[in-house]
């Protein structure tokens, strides 16, 4: 939105740019931009009410994920779509935002944050280039570009912003702040506040006494609560609700019965996890906590979105600068290469990988740990990273011990000969591995053509591998998230949200069967088969589940 704001922007002042220099009145005549100004303000409201289904689907997504959730902590769970209160709330939140991120693009308010600080609003801006240009005309020196420059140079350096007037009217401590990060604040909020309005509707539903609060690695260190349960009176006092609305805040509370409903996490799990948030990583020769490498990653992204903005403005001018895009790729590069980073970090287990020129051969700790210790793998990177309930998580790692005995190592055997061995670690399959032979692979024991050859696809993009552990585990949400990825069109995403019905969530048996069904589709489908890969899911269960 603020590139397509800066574009239109900058065609008003080529509009100055375009006027003979020794034509003073006709650059008089351009002092009136009402109509430009109407016309931007209708190509705003009209890309945001062409977003607004997508606005509405983010909303309505949202509330889902953490309606499905909070599904786990209650003895009941209503259907999310037959749950009044939480619909209500839905379509006022998706009203409220859309009338919010209006009034954000509302050209009025609208201008330049100045290097020094200071604010121009866009028709002040505006003016001040065309009565400048004018000045430099009667005297006779200077040039009109350079007050072009100087306008998309304040626009595109600090970038389009919004003065944000403050609750007391006093426009002296009025704010400024970004276009962008005005949409992406307004949104984070209203979601925020979303789901602590939901989780206080649900906590009455179930009669709650208190809220657990959500982990997630990388929290800012005031942010210490997560993975714990607090009673109201105790979310007030120590200031937790407060916090959980910052807008940079990632966590969410879920209703409980203090004391009666189990926590998530047991005490030494969270102090292993509070634990790695101390660890420092080295990065650009200096070392960070997780945190703090977050933070690095915001600055990548600020300065992205400044260049973005300056590669707008050259181009609206019918300017090409190679240098600015040399610029762009070089902060993409690096910000690709942090991120990359910490989403590794952000796994219960890093690893190391080594790669040869192929991009095929891989070899570390996990891929060819014992079973143990790659079903513990498995079970914490699902649980941590795909948001499932353990009875889901114990689901789809009863089909995996079935399927590929929990190793990104494991061939098929063949009764023909093709491929003879029955091993865990069939590392030597690497090397002759072919999307055609029909030899299932992996810990899905991926085998048909079009999924073997997008495994493969992956892998190189993330210069792993085939046999590589986080590799397989990000591609299998892939497969469940993204239309099309693998050959299987919407299929495996509608089951994926099959699977994710709040009514079976919690239900061993069923979401065993299902996945069984609907995922893996075997030869063998009988009543046997059924029981044997849910006596798998169960004893996964009992060994892993939140004690």
């Amino acid at each position: 939105m603020d590139y397509a704001l800066i574009n239109q922007i900058c065609k008003k002042f080529l509009e100055i740019k375009s006027a003979e220099p020794a034509n003073i009145s006709g650059l008089m005549k351009l002092q009136n931009i009402n109509g430009g100004i109407k016309s931007i303000e209708k190509e705003i409201l009209e890309t945001l009410d062409n977003a607004k289904s997508e606005i509405y689907n983010i909303v309505e997504s949202a509330a889902r994920d953490y309606y499905a959730e909070t599904a786990k902590h209650r003895e009941y769970s209503v259907p999310f779509d037959e749950n009044h209160a939480i619909m209500f709330l839905v379509g006022q939140t998706k009203q409220e935002i859309y009338q919010e991120l209006t009034k954000i693009l509302d050209l009025n308010g609208m201008g330049f944050t100045m290097p020094d600080g200071g604010y121009k609003n866009f028709e002040q801006a505006y003016h001040e280039t065309i009565n400048g240009a004018i000045k430099n005309i009667i005297n006779q020196s200077g040039d009109i570009d350079e007050y072009i420059k100087v306008a998309t140079d304040n626009l595109t350096e600090h970038g389009l912003s919004k003065r944000i007037l403050p609750q007391n009217g006093d426009m002296s401590t009025a704010k400024t702040r970004n276009i962008e990060a005005s949409f992406e604040m307004e949104m984070r909020y209203r979601l925020t506040q979303m789901q602590s309005n939901m989780a206080e509707i649900l906590a009455k539903e179930m009669g709650a006494t208190g809220y657990e609060i959500d982990w997630h690695s990388g929290y800012r260190p005031e942010h210490d609560f997560g993975g714990k349960q607090f009673t109201f009176e105790e979310m007030e006092t120590k200031g937790i609700n407060d916090k959980l609305l910052d807008y940079n805040c990632l966590h969410y509370k879920i209703p409980v019965i203090v004391g009666v409903t189990p926590p998530r996490y047991s005490v030494e799990k969270l102090a292993e996890l509070e634990a790695t948030e101390l660890v420092r990583h080295k990065w650009g020769g200096k070392e960070y906590t997780l945190y703090e490498l977050t933070q690095v990653q915001n600055r990548y992204k600020r300065s992205i979105e400044r260049q973005e903005r300056e590669i707008a403005a050259i181009l609206a001018r019918g300017q090409f600068e190679d240098r600015a895009y040399m610029r762009l790729e070089r902060l993409l590069e690096k910000y690709d290469e942090l991120s990359e980073l910490i989403e590794r970090l952000n796994g219960s287990v890093a690893t190391e990988s080594k790669v040869d020129d192929e991009n095929i051969v891989v070899t570390d700790d996990i891929n060819t740990a014992d079973q143990e210790t790659q079903m513990r793998y498995i079970w914490d990177y699902i649980i941590n990273n795909w948001k499932l309930t353990e009875e889901q998580a114990a689901a789809i790692m009863g089909n995996i011990c079935e399927e590929g005995d929990f190793s990104p190592l494991k061939a098929q055997k063949q009764q023909d000969g093709r491929y003879p061995y029955d091993e865990r670690d069939n590392s030597d399959y690497i090397s002759i591995y072919d999307i055609n032979d029909g030899i299932g692979w992996g810990i899905c024991q991926w085998t048909f053509n079009t999924r073997k050859q997008a495994l493969l696809d992956y892998a190189k993009e993330k210069r792993t591998g085939v046999g590589d552990m986080d590799t397989q585990l990000e591609f299998l949400y892939l497969e469940l998230t993204k239309s099309g990825y693998s050959g299987g069109g919407s299929t495996f995403v509608n089951m994926f949200k099959d699977f994710n019905h709040p009514e079976h969530v919690n239900d061993i048996d069923y979401l065993t069967e299902f996945w069984m069904k609907k995922f893996e589709n075997p030869d063998d489908q009988s009543q046997a088969a059924i029981e044997h890969r849910i006596g798998h899911s169960r004893d996964i269960y009992e060994m892993f589940r939140s004690k």
